[in-house]
């Protein structure tokens, strides 16, 4: 999984010897970080259904940033009335969230969708039930703008971020161009990713003694973190079918699946209602009425209550109902047992809250280990520009190659797949802001081709996303062979009838990505000479 890397060379961006200028902090902002969805590409268990998350080092840390996300993130004043911060929906000290069915905003004001934790967020391909948005520090100003959360604006926001000494010294001592919505949004989004790094978990001390994909390490002998009891649940979890949907390093996060797979489970639990559309209400698309992110595993078993509406607070019930509805097979009450074990020893405490102590105290020893001050002699926006340019073609080279790859069953999770599409992603972000003294014709050039080269890379969300919902339902068939009852055998019979159509949905896909434009694009930007 090397060839996964071969994306711009992230030292290449991150410093620069422009930080003063407009143009280039544009640039930076929009191509952000590689997605951390892709880490442990090279790890014995890449091919795995799911790999360690890896541990938090010192040097991923930048002091400063992380203590003014932190501040940031407990900010009442960021909210229109003063009484709603970040940690008012994601206070619970090993669970992310607030424990309600959906959480209260501003005078009170009732959300539409239960909290989703904070914890090992990083690792999801997007952010939110619905994946509106794309990033960590994308996501970090909708709380800020949403009349159901602190009803605020971003000038409202940035007017007060600008009008408080202590934040405006913090912001100039970190970044270049001092108080701004976008250095805001990065501050937020590195301390989430440090804060709520889930990493030490029991099956994760598991994961980290398996060598190969097997389970054995490489001298044959087995090494459990675990209990006997989460084990067989995790054995069960892939032999039932769950991990088609909950694959990959979050073990989830990485796809959008149907609430209702087999069975449905409108209006078998209930009418559905406004907020029960899922991605149809972004995507306008009827057939994804219904889909939701699939949700990340890292310590669900403290993030009572369940589903997108909040609507039930039981693990168990919450796992019967999964069995029932998306599989179309009644779990046994052992199985239940042994599948909530294994959910349970998936339960760690935050790396902010063991490490609070090394934090500052890298304050003291490495004030700004990873400033954004920092140059890299001979990097320039124009070379960075380049470079991002002629990324593009291997990255959605990549893709396709990914998805081969798992519609083969060669690679049994989705993350790499997604760690593609947000590589090309943050690439077509970036493009769209050249160097501010590129000339005139090349402006003219650039704008009209980087302009429908981002707009055709986000519609890949569209062709993925029904890909694989095929891929998972295909997947479920192939293993759920025994009928529990008459109404899942119907179930299922009905399903296998359209195995065909699933097998044509997941061709056709694919088709449509390997002949977008996008390839096409690229040869024109690139023809854009700077």
């Amino acid at each position: 999984m090397l060839a996964l890397m071969i994306t711009l060379p992230q030292a290449m961006v991150s410093q620069a010897t422009e930080p003063d200028d407009p143009a280039w902090r544009r640039f930076q902002h929009a191509l952000g970080e590689p997605a951390a969805i892709g880490v442990n590409a090279s790890h014995s268990m890449a091919d795995a259904i799911t790999r360690p998350i890896p541990a938090i080092k010192p040097d991923d840390i930048n002091a400063g940033k992380f203590l003014l996300g932190n501040d940031l993130f407990h900010e009442n004043l960021l909210s229109s009335d003063g009484t709603a911060a970040c940690i008012s929906c994601h206070a619970g000290p090993i669970s992310g969230t607030d424990g309600r069915p959906v959480p209260l905003g501003v005078s009170r004001a009732m959300g539409r969708f239960n909290a989703l934790t904070t914890f090992n967020t990083l690792y999801s391909f997007r952010q939110f039930w619905d994946g509106r948005s794309i990033t960590l520090a994308d996501q970090a100003i909708e709380p800020v703008i949403s009349e159901l959360e602190f009803a605020s604006t971003r000038d409202a926001a940035l007017s007060f971020l600008q009008n408080d000494d202590q934040y405006v010294e913090a912001f100039e001592t970190i970044y270049p161009d001092g108080v701004s919505l976008e250095n805001m949004q990065d501050a937020l989004a590195h301390f989430q990713a440090i804060n709520f790094a889930v990493t030490n978990s029991p099956f994760q001390q598991y994961l980290r003694t398996q060598l190969q994909p097997n389970g054995h390490s490489a001298s044959g002998s087995e090494t459990r973190a675990i209990t006997e009891e989460a084990l067989q649940g995790w054995e069960t979890f892939q032999r039932v079918g769950c991990t088609q949907c909950h694959n990959g390093i979050n073990l989830g996060g990485n796809s959008y699946q149907r609430l209702g797979t087999l069975l449905p489970y409108y209006p078998e639990v209930r009418e559905a209602d406004m907020n029960d559309e899922g991605l149809a209400e972004r995507s306008g698309r009827a057939k994804d009425r219904h889909f939701f992110k699939v949700p990340g595993l890292h310590n669900v078993a403290m993030t009572p209550p369940y589903y997108h509406d909040g609507s039930e607070s039981s693990l168990r019930t919450v796992i019967q109902e999964m069995g029932r509805f998306q599989l179309a097979r009644e779990l046994s009450p052992r199985e239940v047992e042994d599948i909530a074990s294994f959910l349970k020893s998936l339960t760690g405490r935050p790396y902010g809250l063991t490490h609070w102590q090394q934090i500052n105290e890298l304050v003291t020893t490495r004030k700004h280990p990873n400033s954004d001050t920092a140059t890299a002699a001979g990097t320039s926006h124009r070379q960075a520009y380049l470079e991002a340019a002629r990324a593009l073609r291997p990255s959605f080279q990549l893709l396709q190659n990914e998805m081969r790859q798992v519609s083969r069953g060669k690679t049994p999770h989705f993350d790499f797949l997604q760690f593609q599409h947000r590589e090309l992603i943050r690439l077509a972000r970036a493009l769209r802001h050249p160097p501010a003294d590129t000339e005139a014709e090349v402006q003219r050039c650039l704008q009209p081709v980087t302009g429908k080269l981002l707009q055709q890379v986000l519609a890949l969300e569209w062709l993925i996303a029904d890909f694989l919902s095929a891929q998972a339902t295909l997947g479920i068939l192939a293993i759920n062979t025994e009928i529990m009852d008459t109404t899942n055998e119907t179930a299922l019979l009905t399903a296998n009838a359209d195995k065909d159509n699933l097998e044509e949905i997941r061709s056709e896909s694919l088709t449509a990505v390997t002949s977008s434009e996008i390839g096409q694009l690229t040869g024109m930007l690139l023809d854009c000479t700077l």
